[in-house]
């Protein structure tokens, strides 16, 4: 059985009212949820906080996820809800934090990601690319970090933004033209 599988099988489980099944589902997604929403809020306190409202969530409504959609999506939509919501509220737009690099590049990008980044990129370059990514209209930097990111393919990010495929193809192809220009002036 897939990785994909198993969490499908244990939506289904915890959509029939097994709640053991979350626990199941938290271990297998709570990385994943917890990295995307990072990169989102760049706060590690946050980010853990909404990584559980995340999961609080998905156990509540669960009675409304169909599972003939990705359960995976689903969860990452909720997520990037909360992020939403999240950037719109005072408290953030008051007490903006500032993560140190190390951090950010460590918590946000696969190990192999890094390594490659670390390996072709001095460290005042990636606080750049961070920067210029962190400028992009919503509509562009979602679905780059998804795709670029996160490493979901088109297809998953679609479901995830509620887009069409091409669509966000499209948007993540305007996304990087719009990062090499601003990085080659």
């Amino acid at each position: 059985m897939t990785d994909s599988e198993a969490i499908e099988a244990l939506a289904l489980d915890l959509k029939r009212g097994n709640e053991h099944a979350l626990k199941g589902l938290m271990e297998r997604l709570g990385g994943p949820v917890h990295a995307f929403i990072y990169r989102h809020v760049e706060n590690a306190e946050d980010a853990c906080e909404l990584t559980q409202e995340t999961f609080v969530r998905v156990y509540r409504s669960i009675g409304t996820w169909e599972p003939r959609a990705p359960f995976q999506a689903w969860v990452f939509r909720v997520a990037l809800n909360l992020c939403r919501d999240h950037a719109k509220s005072r408290r953030v737009k008051q007490r903006k934090q500032t993560v140190p690099l190390e951090h950010a590049v460590e918590s946000s990008s696969p190990p192999e990601a890094s390594d490659t980044m670390g390996q072709l990129m001095n460290q005042d370059d990636l606080v750049q690319l961070k920067a210029m990514i962190g400028e992009l209209p919503a509509k562009l930097r979602e679905p780059l970090v998804l795709v670029a990111l996160e490493g979901f393919s088109s297809e998953e990010a679609a479901a995830i933004l509620s887009l069409s495929h091409r669509a966000v193809e499209s948007r993540v192809y305007r996304a990087r033209r719009r990062l090499r220009e601003r990085w080659e002036r």
